[in-house]
């Protein structure tokens, strides 16, 4: 009995090797469907998952490969994909990453960078408004100048 992952994925190829492609998928684990519009192949399977025989026919195409990516779900819930990357697919692991969940990490990360940006400026104005100070300048003399938000700053705000 062998482990059963779910598959699914696309291959863009370069064009011209079409037949030699088709020939080495003859024996491969994939299900396939080839799409003559763009000499892309879909594939897709649900059988037992063989690491060696997925690499092998894999390093078989990727001569060909001008890009592709196919993801798999194992009967125990994990996650892994074949990236084609610098040349070669490269496997990787990981768990989904729902949109609601991506919309909460940019807004958590957007609130986040206003917060530096924020703590930044008043800095920069905590280091202006010492150096006036040092200066000798008023509060009168700030208004004079049009500067009176560094005020703000001295106050906490």
């Amino acid at each position: 009995m062998g482990y059963t992952a779910t598959g699914r994925g696309y291959i863009q190829f370069i064009p011209g090797n079409e037949e030699l492609i088709k020939e080495l998928l003859e024996n491969s684990p994939f299900d396939w469907d080839w799409d003559n519009d763009d000499g892309g192949l879909s594939i897709w399977q649900c059988e037992k998952y063989y690491d060696d025989k997925y690499n092998e026919v894999l390093a078989k195409l990727t001569p060909f490969v001008k890009f592709g990516e196919l993801e798999f779900v194992g009967e125990d819930g994990s996650m892994w994909r074949f990236v084609f990357r610098d040349d070669k697919f490269v496997e990787e692991s990981g768990e989904p990453l729902y949109e609601f969940e991506k919309e909460a990490i940019d807004r958590g990360i957007n609130a986040l960078k206003k917060l530096l940006d924020n703590m930044s400026q008043h800095y920069e104005c905590a280091v202006v408004l010492a150096a006036a100070r040092e200066a000798g300048l008023s509060d009168d003399d700030l208004k004079k100048l049009g500067v009176e938000f560094l005020l703000d700053v001295e106050k906490g705000g």
